[in-house]
C-alpha cells in the first residue's frame, strides 16, 4: 500500500489551552494507489530535536479514493502537550537551526473488495508505517514558545527592559541582545563571547572614563557608612570575576566543551550586571543633570 505523508508549516499550530501548551501536528495524507480504502485509525509519535514528546492515537473513519482522484488526500491531526519539563529538555537538545522533527506514523487501513453492493465487505487490514521528518525553522520555534509562554521564563524572572535608561548604554543593549540571538540559536560559544564584548562596553563607560569612575562610584556609595567596604568595590569585582568567566568562550581550547549551561550562566549574569548599571546611570544622569 501506497501513501504520502507530508508536513508543512501550516500544519504546526499551538492550540488553545489553560495549562499546558499543546501543540496541534496536521500531517497530509495522499493515497497512491490505484484502489480505494478507508483509514480507521492511526498513531502519531513525536520527536522534537530527538526529545520523544508523547504518541497520540485516533480512531477515525476516513475514505480516500484512488489515486488521480480529486478526493485521494486527507489529513490526519495529533495534540501533544509541550510541558516546561519537555520544553527544557528540547532546548538542552538542540544544538543547531533549524529544529529537528520526526514524527513515526502508523495507520490502520482497510481495502474494500471491490463489490459496492456489499460496502461493509473487506479484502482486509491493512497497516502501514512511515515517518516524516521536517526542519522547523528558529523563527517559527521562537513564535511558538513564545506564545506558550516559555519565551523568557528560564531566565528572564526579573524585569528586564531591552530600552537603553541612558543614552550612554544603547551600544551595551544591542550587544546584549546580540547575545540573546546567539543563545536563542543555540551557539553558545558566541553566546559568551558576546558577553565578554558587552561586558568590554560597561568597562568603558564605568572604568576608563575616569570622571565616570570617580562620580559613579562615589553616587552608587552615597550614605556608605564603612570606607573599607564600599559597594562601589564590591560591584566592580563582580564585573570582574565576571568577565573574567567570559574568558572561557575565545580560549576555548583550554576548557572542557561549552554547554548550554554554561552560556545560560553567563547571560544570566550579564543581564543582571546590564540592568543594575542601566539603572545606576540613568539615576546619575537624572541627579546631575536635573
Amino acid at each position: 500500500m501506497a501513501i504520502d505523508l507530508s508536513l508543512s508549516s501550516e500544519g504546526i499550530s499551538l492550540h488553545n489551552f489553560t495549562k499546558i501548551p499543546q501543540l496541534g501536528i496536521e500531517i497530509n495524507v495522499e493515497n497512491k494507489e490505484t484502489y480505494e480504502f478507508n483509514i480507521l485509525g492511526y498513531t502519531l509519535k513525536l520527536y522534537i530535536a530527538n526529545v520523544f514528546i508523547n504518541q497520540f492515537t485516533a480512531f477515525k473513519t476516513m475514505f480516500l479514493y484512488s489515486a488521480g482522484s480529486q478526493s485521494n488526500a486527507t489529513r490526519i491531526r495529533g495534540n501533544f502537550n509541550i510541558t516546561p519539563h519537555l520544553f527544557n529538555a528540547i532546548e538542552e537538545s538542540r544544538i543547531s537551526s533549524p529544529l529537528k522533527m520526526r514524527i513515526d506514523c502508523e495507520i490502520l487501513c482497510v481495502r474494500p473488495d471491490g463489490n459496492f453492493n456489499s460496502p461493509m465487505k473487506f479484502d482486509g487490514f491493512l497497516q502501514k508505517e512511515n515517518t516524516v521528518y521536517y526542519d522547523l525553522s528558529l523563527e517559527k520555534w521562537h513564535d511558538l514558545a513564545s506564545k506558550m509562554g516559555y519565551k523568557n521564563y528560564a531566565i528572564y524572572e526579573v524585569s528586564f527592559s531591552n530600552r537603553p535608561l541612558s543614552n550612554q548604554f544603547k551600544y551595551v543593549i544591542d550587544e546584549l541582545n546580540n547575545a540573546k540571538n546567539a543563545f536563542d540559536n543555540g551557539d553558545y560559544n558566541s553566546t559568551i563571547y558576546k558577553c565578554r564584548i558587552v561586558l568590554d562596553e560597561i568597562s568603558k563607560l564605568t572604568k576608563e572614563n575616569k570622571v565616570m569612575k570617580t562620580q559613579l562610584a562615589e553616587f552608587i556609595d552615597e550614605g556608605s557608612r564603612n570606607p573599607e567596604s564600599l559597594k562601589s568595590k564590591k560591584i566592580n569585582d563582580i564585573l570582574f570575576n565576571t568577565y573574567n568567566f567570559m574568558h572561557i568562550a575565545p580560549h576555548s581550547n583550554e576548557y572542557p566543551p561549552i554547554g548550554r549551561e554554561d552560556a545560560e550562566f553567563a547571560l544570566t549574569l550579564c543581564y543582571s550586571i546590564v540592568q543594575y548599571y542601566n539603572i545606576k546611570l540613568n539615576q546619575y544622569e537624572t541627579k546631575m543633570y536635573t
